[in-house]
């Protein structure tokens, strides 16, 4: 069987004008319907996980400044009480009352923030998370020493740059889902 391929054959004419468009119309089948929603999923994924680790970040840093605010008011209150003790007795018991309320906001901020931490540390890295428990273990040692030997409320203020800065999202959800130089 002698197969001659010409211009005018049936042959000539499916390789030459049927054959490229189908092939492309194949692979770009597969692209579209395999590839592209992997690549989609992934993207979702990386965007739902930016999304909560940023709305962590934006409550942590919320409810941290909130919880510095207690430590201040509460620093405040045990100095106007060590005042009052001489120059106004008949303050002291109020003053007491306020610190009371004080220390239970105060405490209430606490657990807020070390259940945030904690959470957040689920989706971050391990600098954050060695960042997170060294601020953590230096809190808890704090809570059994007396008002003197409290630092400055500017102490949990550093603490608190320092555990936002390890927590900021340092990629982008292309980096992370296409490109992946930044693993």
């Amino acid at each position: 069987m002698n197969l001659e391929i010409t211009e005018n054959t049936l042959l000539y004419l499916l390789l030459r004008y049927w054959i490229p468009p189908l092939l492309i119309v194949g692979v770009g089948g597969i692209l579209t319907n395999i590839l592209l929603p992997r690549i989609q999923d992934k993207y979702l994924q990386e965007k739902s996980l930016v999304e909560r680790r940023s709305s962590l970040r934006e409550d942590i840093a919320g409810i941290f400044g909130e919880y510095i605010i207690w430590w201040r008011r509460l620093i405040q209150i045990q100095s106007a009480i060590k005042e009052s003790r001489t120059s106004n007795p008949d303050r002291v018991p109020k003053l007491e009352e306020d610190a009371r309320s004080i220390i239970d906001s105060r405490r209430k901020s606490r657990d807020d923030l070390f259940d945030k931490l904690n959470r957040l540390s689920i989706y971050s890295t391990q600098s954050f998370k060695e960042i997170s428990n060294e601020y953590m273990a230096w809190d808890e040692s704090l809570r059994n020493k007396g008002m003197d030997d409290v630092p400055d409320f500017s102490a949990w203020e550093v603490w608190r740059r320092k555990v936002l800065e390890s927590s900021s999202l340092k990629r982008s959800i292309w980096c992370s889902t296409i490109c992946r130089r930044c693993h």
